[in-house]
């Protein structure tokens, strides 16, 4: 199951949740296209919302690369870029980003080292992801996947988050999160890096808020 099979043979392995299957896609090299059989509607949305891939096709095969109006293409190791209609316009055109500062958008992040803060804020100041589970190890796993997916094709090194994702039990991620506040963060953007975003903002609202009671609004 390392290589791609040009041939007769149509191996088959068995999971008992549709997690699992989900969280092997993840630790492989994002594919060309997924091909989902079910009937269920909420596995269908589950597919296509949390596995990255070039495509996704539900009950049905190459159906995505035969509609002309849809993008055909790979993400990561399957490729990059996509063409049909649009898309191939799309895919070999550049599109310019033009930037005027001016006092409007002016960034505090800009002033903060001048300011004598600590350079650990500069991070604080612009965004914070989190991830809380009472397993700490699942939580940082599940951290590593979603990002892995956000930013594709970046790969993390095993066992390792950039400084901006605090992943752990609640007492621990309020923990990390005390320490930009303390050093002088002017602001905290929280996001969270899981694929349970309704349930890590409820802990966000009845856990972490209130533990950090002041200072979670000071400003």
């Amino acid at each position: 199951m390392q290589e791609e099979i040009f041939g007769p043979i149509l191996p088959v392995l068995t999971f008992d949740d549709l997690s699992d299957v989900i969280h092997q896609l993840h630790n492989a090299p994002k594919p060309l296209a997924v091909y989902l059989f079910s009937n269920t509607a909420s596995h269908q949305r589950r597919v296509a919302r949390e596995v990255l891939a070039g495509g996704v096709c539900v009950n049905d095969t190459l159906g995505h690369f035969e509609n002309d109006a849809l993008p055909f293409g790979g993400v990561g190791t399957s490729g990059m870029g996509a063409y049909h209609g649009k898309a191939s316009f799309d895919t070999f055109a550049h599109k310019k980003g033009v930037f005027r500062g001016t006092w409007v958008n002016d960034l505090k992040i800009q002033y903060a080292v001048e300011a004598g803060r600590a350079p650990e804020a500069l991070q604080s100041c612009m965004y914070y992801g989190f991830n809380v589970s009472a397993d700490a190890r699942r939580a940082t796993s599940e951290t590593k996947e979603f990002l892995e997916a956000y930013y594709a094709p970046l790969q993390f090194p095993e066992d390792w988050l950039p400084s901006w994702a605090a992943s752990g039990t609640a007492e621990q991620v309020i923990a990390m999160l005390r320490e930009h506040i303390e050093a002088g963060a002017d602001h905290i953007t929280l996001r969270p890096t899981s694929w349970d975003q309704a349930g890590q903002v409820k802990i966000l609202v009845e856990q972490i808020l209130p533990a950090l009671g002041d200072a979670a609004v000071k400003g």
